[in-house]
């Protein structure tokens, strides 16, 4: 005769399964989602192979990757693809669902774990990168001093973003907390001569370097824009943005016009 815990016990199984799909055993799903994680990655490595084969050199970033490549790099865990600054190495970092953050590079047989992504990189011997030129260079610092060891490095398209919630919300940047962080962001644009006027807009803290020259401004409630009018000859300018989050709300975004 069968065990009738058994049989009762079979079939607890199969209704809550038909009712919700496969059964969420504990491992199982974060299992599953890291494997996700490592595929994607993977794919990565058959694109940058396809892609400098047929260019001779590897795709700067997960949009070029994808533009240059017929490899399907769909998973919405991707976070970084970047060159290294010899350009002849690539890292790829990605953030799975179970919260761990995966990173492969040309210089590792397969995806490599960590807790953060400086971490992740660092077992994936992922060199440093090289943003392309018309993205932001990211160091992220914990705390709001912009000091000791960087926790977090990065390339950022603009920089553009606003959040109310903290609590609803996700970091834009993979592997950065929500709030108690500082940041120094860079680059370089060729600039017209002219007169530029920058718009500022920050939540917590936010000053502007122009050629390693602070640009001062009165201080105002973070809720009020910031304008900055400065003047730039022909050439390049470096331009540095230190921010730092405390909590609750963040926002940054600066941008800039030019009048000959």
């Amino acid at each position: 005769m069968a065990n009738p815990f058994l049989v009762l016990g079979g079939i607890a199984v199969g209704i809550i399964t038909a009712a919700f799909g496969v059964l969420a055993v504990p491992g199982w799903v974060e299992s599953a989602q890291d494997a996700s994680t490592m595929n994607d990655l993977a794919n990565v490595r058959i694109a940058q192979a396809a892609t400098v084969s047929d260019t001779g050199k590897y795709a700067s970033s997960l949009s070029a990757l994808r533009d240059a490549s017929d490899v399907r790099l769909s998973g919405s865990g991707l976070d970084t693809v970047a060159v290294d600054t010899r350009g002849d190495g690539w890292c790829a970092t990605a953030l799975s669902d179970s919260g761990s953050v995966y990173a492969v590079s040309n210089r590792v047989s397969a995806a490599q774990k960590g807790t953060t992504r400086l971490t992740a990189e660092a077992a994936a011997s992922c060199a440093p990168v090289q943003c392309p030129t018309t993205s932001w260079d990211a160091t992220y610092y914990d705390g709001i001093s912009w000091a000791g060891a960087p926790i977090l490095r990065g390339c950022l398209p603009e920089l553009n973003w606003s959040w109310s919630v903290p609590s609803t919300k996700t970091n834009p940047v993979v592997g950065l907390p929500m709030s108690n962080y500082s940041a120094v962001y860079k680059r370089t644009i060729n600039a017209g001569a002219g007169t530029y006027t920058f718009t500022l807009r920050r939540d917590d803290i936010a000053f502007v370097y122009i050629d390693g020259v602070n640009v001062p401004y009165e201080p105002v409630n973070h809720t009020v824009d910031v304008t900055l009018t400065v003047p730039l000859s022909a050439g390049p300018h470096d331009i540095e943005v230190r921010y730092a989050q405390g909590g609750g709300g963040a926002r940054l975004n600066l941008s800039w016009t030019i009048a000959p």
